[in-house]
C-alpha cells in the first residue's frame, strides 16, 4: 500500500498536519516534493513521518519549492549527504536514485522542465527564484553595489539541468533489475500552478511500462503513452493506493 504526499507548501512554523496521523499504515510513504519553501521544514516533516511510522519506507524527494532562493546544488548535495551518507536520519528514510526498496526500483528527480518560449520561463522564474551562484561583489559602471549578489538560473542553465537529468534517468531505465520501476519527480506535466503553460517534463524520454509519481495541484491517475501517471497533492487529504496504484476507500 502507498500513501503519496506532495505540494503541501508548509510555512516554517506551520504545525503538523493530519497526515501525521494515518488511519492505515502503508508500506511506502512517497514525498514527491514542493512541501515547503524552507528545506529544513520539509526535512523535519519527512523525519517526523519516518520516526512515527517506523515500519513504513519513507521515500523522500525535494522539489522546486525547496530550492526557492537557494542554490540548487547545495540543496541537492545537502539532502543526499544527510540521508545517504551521514546517516543522521531515521533508517527508514530514503532518497533513492536507482535503489530497490522491496519489489520496486525507485528514482527521485526534480523534473526540470523544457520551456517552449522565454516568456513562459520568465513566468516560472518570477515564482521560484533558484540561485545558481553568489557573486561576492557586484559592480555596475564601476560603482560598488553589494557584496552578495544572487544570480538566478537562466533559461540555458535550466535546459542543461533538464538534459542532464534526462540522461541520468535514461541510464536508470536501461538497467533491468526485474523490479517495477517508479519514477518520482516534484514536477510533472500537470504542474501548471508553478510552471505556467507551454512546457514539458522529461520531454523525449520513453517512460512506457513504468509508474511516474509526480507533484501537482490536481488529482490525476491515468495512463499516457504506456506510462502510469499518479498525481495526488497533499493538503488536508489522506489517501491510500494499492500496489496497482488504484485508490482505496
Amino acid at each position: 500500500m502507498f500513501h503519496i504526499v506532495s505540494d503541501l507548501q508548509l510555512s516554517y512554523l506551520d504545525p503538523a498536519l493530519d497526515q501525521h496521523n494515518l488511519s492505515k499504515i502503508p508500506e511506502y510513504i512517497i514525498l514527491t516534493g514542493n512541501n515547503s519553501k524552507q528545506n529544513k521544514r520539509t526535512m523535519l516533516y519527512a523525519e517526523a513521518l519516518a520516526q512515527k511510522y517506523q515500519n513504513s519506507k519513507i521515500v523522500f524527494n525535494y522539489g522546486i519549492l525547496e530550492m526557492s532562493n537557494a542554490e540548487y546544488y547545495k540543496i541537492q548535495d545537502g539532502f543526499r549527504l544527510h540521508i545517504n551518507d551521514f546517516k543522521r536520519s531515521p533508517k527508514n528514510l530514503y532518497y533513492p536514485k536507482g535503489v530497490c526498496l522491496g519489489e520496486y526500483d525507485f528514482y527521485c528527480a526534480v523534473g526540470w522542465p523544457t520551456f517552449t518560449n522565454e516568456d513562459n520561463f520568465l513566468n516560472f522564474i518570477s515564482k521560484v527564484c533558484i540561485i545558481s551562484a553568489f557573486d561576492e561583489h557586484l559592480y555596475i559602471d564601476d560603482i560598488f553595489i553589494t557584496e552578495k549578489f544572487h544570480r538566478y538560473l537562466t533559461l540555458d542553465e535550466i535546459k542543461k539541468l533538464a538534459d542532464n537529468e534526462k540522461e541520468q534517468i535514461k541510464i536508470w531505465l536501461s538497467n533491468n533489475l526485474d523490479k517495477q520501476k517508479i519514477l518520482i519527480s516534484s514536477l510533472g506535466n500537470q504542474s501548471s500552478h508553478i510552471l505556467g503553460d507551454n512546457f514539458r517534463v522529461f520531454e523525449g524520454l520513453d517512460l512506457s511500462n513504468i509508474t511516474w509519481i509526480c507533484g501537482s495541484k490536481e488529482d490525476f491517475i491515468g495512463e499516457q503513452n504506456g506510462c502510469k501517471i499518479v498525481s495526488l497533492p497533499g493538503g488536508n487529504r489522506t489517501r491510500y493506493l494499492n500496489n496497482n496504484f488504484t485508490l482505496l476507500d
